[in-house]
């Protein structure tokens, strides 16, 4: 049996390669890099929007407030100035005010004549008014209301109340035309009229109440006169 002699001649050296870096080293810099200028860009890009958009709601806010503006100022030119800082004690001038109608719950309604040049409402409990062109109307719920009036100053003068009466009074022993045309309603109350003339239309009527003219003139075809339960009476 041959055998041949083996020579073991050492170690032999190992080569190894060059140990190589990983390339999550070089791209994670480089996406942290992107994403921080993709984040100041994006910034930039949303800041600038919301400038344009706050500027537009900004210009369309004024053009807003100038056409509310536009529109207060036309409604303010038909409201009729209050000559009283009392709400309950109004005051007008003749030439403001030529109709007035008045409505009232529990309480009366009194108008007498006086010789100013300006007409004055009073009520003695709270109560809302309207005003609109040369049209007055008030009421209230348990108030009473004083009207005082030059002599010939309404067109149009509309009473009404529940519960409490009506009086209208004209200078002392003299025929006073403080309206045109009466219009008075009464309910549990009575009306009186005293010295007074009434050239246009009369019309009174209440319930369970009576109606007493005292030296009042008015055209007979344009009166009308009525109760339930109660008189009439006219001297």
């Amino acid at each position: 049996m041959h055998t041949e002699e083996r020579h073991d001649n050492g170690a032999r050296p190992v080569f190894m390669e060059e140990a190589k870096k990983p390339a999550n080293s070089i791209i994670l810099p480089f996406l942290a890099g992107f994403l921080a200028a993709s984040l100041l860009l994006g910034g930039l890009v949303v800041g600038w929007v919301a400038w344009q958009w706050q500027g537009t709601i900004s210009r369309e806010h004024m053009l807003v407030e100038e056409t509310e503006l536009d529109v207060v100022t036309a409604m303010l030119e038909f409201l009729t100035p209050v000559r009283s800082s009392d709400v309950n004690n109004l005051q007008f001038s003749t030439d403001e005010i030529n109709n007035i109608t008045v409505q009232t719950t529990n309480g009366s309604i009194n108008v007498t004549f006086h010789d100013e040049d300006f007409i004055s409402i009073h009520c003695s409990q709270s109560s809302s008014h309207t005003v609109t062109d040369t049209y007055f109307s008030a009421r209230s719920l348990h108030g009473t209301f004083t009207i005082m009036l030059p002599e010939s100053t309404l067109d149009t003068l509309t009473l009404n109340t529940t519960n409490g009466r009506i009086n209208i009074d004209g200078a002392e022993e003299g025929n006073v035309i403080l309206a045109e045309n009466l219009r008075l309603g009464s309910v549990n109350g009575n009306i009186n009229l005293t010295n007074l003339a009434v050239p246009g239309s009369l019309s009174a009527s209440t319930t369970n109440g009576s109606i007493i003219a005292h030296n009042t003139l008015s055209d007979a075809e344009n009166t009308s006169l009525s109760t339930t339960f109660g008189r009439i009476i006219s001297d």
